[in-house]
């Protein structure tokens, strides 16, 4: 706090030598500092109330990569008058409200003295029956220092549908390096010559999901925006892999500004959120009681953690099969034959 008001009382010291000199450059930087003093101020406000504060360092090598976020409001006060006191009554539907066969994650995101009638409609699909999530049991546990070598599995597999199959495939990240390592992996590689490999690029989600629906022969590359909100349309095989289990990164904003307003962050915010995206991720695949397919979790967590049950909690509806990647092309040789 004192280094900070020490900032503030140099910026006005400066401010104060400007005044009165009119030249255009002293007036360029005048507004600049004076910007930066009302940031520093509301920082300093802020810091003196005891908000949440943290602050984000991304990449060193680059330009405007330090960001310092500071938490004014409780997001729970926030959403239970912003959304739920506006209105004198408000229906949430969705498939994905519901965690731990419960609706008690999605009613701590307000305040506690909210009451909810809680209604479910069971609408499971009939063809979930019929697709398979399949594990592998030859990819080694994600570790960072072992990153080449789980992008190399990921290609593999990959291949190994491709060549069976001819058909599309969606593979989703929870990280953009990882992402486009296997977009660098995949653009080298002659058995993707006669496929288009696209990859998530801002603000062009629309235009790339277009693009992959009309392609028979593709493979989309996506993070977290590909994990819901847009149809898979093949007429063959249809494969989501999934090369992460979609927990949020503890550098994440979202994280810190939530860390507050929950006893445990990670039990009653971060994993429901990471089963919520990964239930989102499955339903890519089937959309209609036609669609059959394969999804493909690289992530052995799913099956080998202290929280597994949640995940498989998701997976009531679908067959799993765990195997190496021979196991992996048998499997899919017997849905094309299912499919014929």
């Amino acid at each position: 706090m004192k280094d900070l008001h020490a900032i503030i009382d140099k910026l006005n010291k400066t401010l104060e030598i400007f005044n009165g000199i009119s030249h255009k450059t002293v007036k360029s930087l005048r507004k600049q500092l004076l910007y930066l003093k009302d940031k520093f101020k509301n920082i300093e406000q802020s810091l003196k109330a005891g908000h949440t504060s943290f602050i984000s360092i991304k990449n060193l090598s680059q330009k405007s990569t330090i960001r310092l976020y500071v938490k004014d409001y409780a997001v729970k006060d926030v959403l239970t008058k912003q959304v739920l006191e506006k209105f004198k009554s408000l229906i949430f539907i969705s498939g994905t409200l519901k965690f731990n066969h419960s609706f008690d994650a999605f009613k701590q995101l307000f305040n506690k003295d909210v009451h909810f009638n809680t209604f479910e409609v069971n609408t499971s699909l009939q063809s979930a029956k019929n697709t398979s999530v399949f594990i592998p049991s030859d990819v080694a546990s994600y570790q960072y220092k072992n990153i080449d070598e789980y992008v190399a599995s990921i290609v593999s597999y990959i291949i190994e549908y491709t060549t069976i199959t001819s058909s599309k495939c969606l593979v989703l990240f929870t990280s953009y390096k990882m992402m486009h390592m296997v977009q660098d992996m995949l653009n080298e590689l002659p058995e993707f010559e006669d496929y288009v490999v696209l990859t998530q690029q801002q603000n062009q989600n629309y235009k790339i999901v277009q693009q992959f629906n009309n392609f028979d022969k593709a493979i989309l590359l996506g993070t977290s925006t590909f994990f819901e909100g847009f149809d898979f349309q093949a007429n063959g095989i249809k494969c989501v892999m999934i090369a992460k289990l979609p927990f949020m990164n503890k550098h994440n904003a979202k994280y810190w500004l939530m860390d507050s307003e929950f006893t445990s962050t990670f039990k009653e915010y971060v994993l429901p959120d990471a089963v919520t995206r990964f239930r989102q991720g499955l339903g890519r695949l089937i959309r209609n009681e036609n669609d059959r397919g394969i999804i493909v979790s690289f992530d052995d967590r799913l099956i080998n953690s202290n929280y597994k049950n949640f995940f498989e909690q998701t997976l009531e509806n679908y067959r799993q099969k765990k195997g190496d990647i021979q196991q992996f092309g048998k499997l899919l040789r017997q849905i094309q034959k299912k499919k014929k």
